[in-house]
């Protein structure tokens, strides 16, 4: 593979050689997934040196059982000791994630003493030194990582790995296995289950994508440390060890299909106007519909006023399965009205009602495709063995069965995408349904192992903006999912992940991260003021820099728009975009200075007196 190492990196190494060790633990880190030294050695390294002038200086590393234990129960420590050195001779730390004892990595131990013999033999063998902090499985609460996911026997996983670290030297800190999400419920039941006085650092993963950040993860941060707080333990710090979001080719998903839905329900040639909930696809939207449409971006909450005034002809959502029980309301007046709803999910459109970011539970099943839309699903792992598990389609796939509604007579129901199954049925896994004066477009297709992806333009802004509500909330470390991604499968999100593409050439995400770090450097310290006006619309987290200057980050959900900025002792602070570019500074007409702030965040630096 040929590896383009960017000149903007070289550059900025001697920049960033500034933030090696001081005594201190690194304050960004990432889980590298590195590339094998055996087959790929030049890009191993270069990726690691990559990594280094970045900013980042905690590599969070598996170590497993596999290729360390032996059948005979001898231990192999070559592999590890080699990405060691490699690591430290750059001035890296490595933060190892213990999970598996035996070749069936996800299983939990069932001997609790050979799990504490191994877990001492691997801190003896490296040491505080080495491993001064290390981190008890990975994502616990998921099944694929931790079979059975019960957070009781973690609990008594933690605890004996715990004391098993302590034995060994009590200065080597333990950290909760970092959680998928913040599962507030499953980590209360740790907690109760006795693993309060198990670790030193709590640890989550705190995922906000297809949403973006705002909404999220500040406040399961905050629900986090309410619990926390409950069990007596507030003084804990919080590590985020993985956040981070999955890009895609800037595309609409399977347009023609959508394109063509519009056609049936709109008609031919007439100029549309159009919202979506993300800025990029409302660009590729506008470009998709008939010549003079306009397309737009709106927030969710604007979308529900678009919807009551039909102030747009067409709605176009985001992919995904949850939305607001406010929308859900809107969505039938709407199409009865005239308007156009699309979704191209990519699974199941509409499937669970939520209200304040969480699932209703006074509908049955939580979902409302069935309660309120002309339409439904059907899918063999759900409802009937009468249906495939899957079946091909054109280039696409599709699992879930778009099928009419007889209790919606006057609903026409076309499909779009179908396939044919061995005994000669037609499903359909697109469709327009034709409703009203108006309709839904509606898709259940994607491509195997999909997700939901964003662009590489959203993951940049994502990336800075997730990384200052983390902080703002009192983050102390925080790790980026991942540095390089990994491209082996063009439908997969989990190989897209990542600051650069696999050859090591930098997404839009990279620059932003390496601003961010640049701009909050390793021993930065929150100003003590609201970082958000309270609606959670408009932010502005502040901290003080070692070297005495104040950085200021700013951005907006809604609408980008004019703000005054202040001069300090006669001086204009300095304003430098996402990306570390000079940010224009006007001075109006009744001669205040203003900055224009955006959803891509900019920072406003300052020297004080």
């Amino acid at each position: 593979m040929g590896i383009r190492m960017n000149l903007h990196i070289l550059f900025l190494l001697a920049a960033f050689l500034s933030y090696a060790a001081n005594g201190e633990l690194p304050v960004y880190g990432t889980t590298p997934h590195l590339p094998s030294p055996r087959y790929q050695p030049l890009l191993r390294e270069a990726q690691m040196d990559a990594m280094k002038v970045a900013g980042i200086g905690y590599m969070r590393i598996d170590v497993t059982a596999r290729g360390l234990v032996g059948d005979d129960g001898s231990y192999d420590f070559e592999r590890h000791d080699t990405t060691l050195r490699e690591l430290e001779r750059r001035g890296m730390t490595v933060l190892p994630i213990l999970w598996g004892y035996d070749q069936k990595v996800n299983a939990p131990p069932k001997d609790m003493e050979r799990y504490r013999a191994h877990i001492a033999k691997l801190v003896r063998h490296f040491g505080y030194e080495h491993w001064p902090v290390v981190e008890i499985w990975n994502e616990e609460n998921v099944d694929y990582f931790f079979s059975g996911a019960d957070p009781v026997v973690y609990a008594e996983v933690l605890k004996n790995a715990y004391m098993a670290v302590k034995e060994v030297d009590p200065r080597i800190k333990v950290a909760m296995g970092g959680t998928s999400h913040v599962p507030i419920d499953w980590i209360r039941k740790v907690f109760s289950a006795g693993a309060t006085n198990s670790f030193d650092i709590m640890n989550i993963h705190p995922y906000s994508h297809p949403k973006p950040p705002e909404g999220t993860v500040d406040v399961e941060i905050e629900a986090l440390r309410m619990l926390m707080a409950e069990f007596g333990i507030s003084d804990r710090p919080v590590w985020i060890t993985e956040l981070g979001y999955p890009t895609r080719d800037t595309e609409i998903m399977h347009s023609e299909v959508m394109v063509k839905g519009v056609k049936v329900i709109a008609g031919e040639g007439r100029a549309l106007r159009a919202v979506a909930l993300d800025s990029d696809e409302a660009e590729l939207l506008e470009q998709l519909l008939p010549r003079g449409s306009k397309a737009i971006s709106v927030t969710d909450d604007m979308l529900v006023r678009v919807m009551e005034r039909h102030e747009a002809d067409i709605v176009f959502l985001r992919q995904g399965s949850e939305w607001p029980i406010a929308i859900r309301d809107c969505l039938l007046p709407y199409v009865m009205r005239g308007g156009i709803v699309v979704q191209m999910s990519g699974d199941v459109p509409f499937y669970y009602a939520t209200r304040d970011g969480k699932r209703c539970k006074d509908l049955q099943n939580g979902m409302f495709v069935d309660e309120t839309l002309p339409f439904g699903y059907r899918a063999k792992w759900w409802r009937d063995a009468f249906w495939p598990d899957f079946l091909k389609m054109g280039s696409y796939s599709a699992s879930r069965f778009l099928v009419p509604k007889s209790d919606f007579p006057d609903a026409q129901f076309i499909p779009l995408a179908a396939g044919r199954t061995a005994d000669g049925r037609e499903l359909a896994g697109a469709a327009a349904i034709k409703y009203g004066k108006g309709g839904f477009v509606v898709s259940t297709l994607r491509r195997a192992g999909s997700m939901t992806p964003i662009s590489e333009e959203t993951q940049a802004k994502w990336t800075a903006r997730g990384m200052a509500i983390s902080f703002a909330e009192g983050i102390e470390r925080f790790f980026v999912y991942n540095f390089r991604a990994i491209e082996d499968d063009p439908y997969y999100s989990e190989k897209h992940f990542g600051l650069t593409h696999s050859n090591l050439t930098p997404k839009p995400a990279y620059a932003s991260f390496v601003e961010f770090v640049k701009r909050r450097p390793a021993g930065s310290v929150n100003i003590d003021r609201p970082w958000h006006d309270g609606t959670r619309r408009n932010f502005f987290p502040a901290w003080k820099c070692p070297d005495g200057k104040t950085v200021e980050m700013r951005w907006t959900l809604d609408k980008p728009r004019w703000v005054p900025i202040s001069p300090v002792d006669g001086k204009m602070p300095r304003v430098v975009n996402r990306d570390g570019r000079c940010q224009r500074i006007v001075k109006g007409d009744d001669g205040v200075c203003r900055i224009r702030i955006s959803d891509s965040p900019v920072y406003i630096i300052r020297r004080m007196p």
